[in-house]
């Protein structure tokens, strides 16, 4: 069985992986000893290549990256990669799995490659506030550079509602297993791990740092006036998508 978690940067990602993977889903992370500000962020180093090497601009910033991958430009050569990863780590493992965000850009090549490789997956796809994501996002430009500020919170704010989008539009249309989770429901103390456990088929460690839930922020005039141009300039709503995948997560 194949786990795969979905999602934008900086929404959760890494610790879902974590949490499956500490209860005995490979997902190869280098060393679970060492923590997420190490460099730990639990994905597998050669599904992250392989996304990298399909998408526009796949080697760049992250939040650059906001092109979904085309079926039809993925030459023969890369998609003979996929298919060898995939078999490869199924030969190693009964329970494995990985997470990339930009994954949800490639995730047509990952559902054939699995098709094809007689592979059964299941999709666990973790989102975040909007507000919460450009917050992490801007508060790494200095405050003197205002307009620098503004422009990291629009990329970031386009990357979420582009990812976003994807992962809905893939919720919508699967007929794989997928659970859907609110990472700031999942960082609360409410939370119930065995509708995780549930879902993978087996009970799961709770390895929640709280003190790793950052970016906590509430929507001031900066982050409404990025939106306002996303939406202008992208034609993206990120409010109704948040909303949308809200309501898929409360269908769980």
């Amino acid at each position: 069985m194949i786990f795969v978690v979905l999602g934008m940067h900086k929404s959760g990602t890494t610790l879902v992986s974590q949490l499956i993977h500490e209860s005995g889903v490979s997902m190869c992370a280098p060393d679970s000893s060492v923590g997420y500000d190490r460099g730990n962020k639990y994905e597998h180093q050669v599904a992250l290549e392989l996304n990298k090497s399909v998408l526009d601009g796949g080697y760049g910033e992250s939040v650059n990256v906001v092109t979904p991958l085309k079926l039809e430009s993925v030459s023969a050569a890369s998609a003979e990669r996929f298919k060898q990863f995939v078999i490869s780590q199924n030969r190693v493992h009964k329970f494995w799995g990985f997470k990339d965000p930009r994954a949800c850009l490639t995730f047509d090549l990952w559902g054939r490659t699995f098709q094809e490789t007689q592979s059964e997956f299941k999709i666990l796809a973790v989102f975040r506030s909007p507000v919460e994501v450009c917050s992490h996002y801007v508060s790494r430009v200095k405050r003197r550079k205002p307009f620098a500020r503004v422009w990291a919170g629009v990329k970031a704010l386009r990357a979420w509602g582009v990812y976003n989008q994807q992962l809905l539009t893939l919720l919508l249309s699967s007929e794989q297993p997928v659970l859907v989770l609110n990472y700031a429901e999942v960082m609360s103390e409410h939370f119930n791990l065995s509708r995780l456990s549930g879902f993978v088929g087996f009970p799961v460690s709770d390895v929640r740092d709280p003190h790793l839930q950052r970016a906590s922020a509430t929507s001031g005039l900066s982050y409404l006036f990025c939106r306002w141009l996303v939406q202008r300039l992208y034609r993206l709503n990120v409010d109704e998508i948040f909303m949308r995948l809200s309501l898929q997560a409360e269908r769980e």
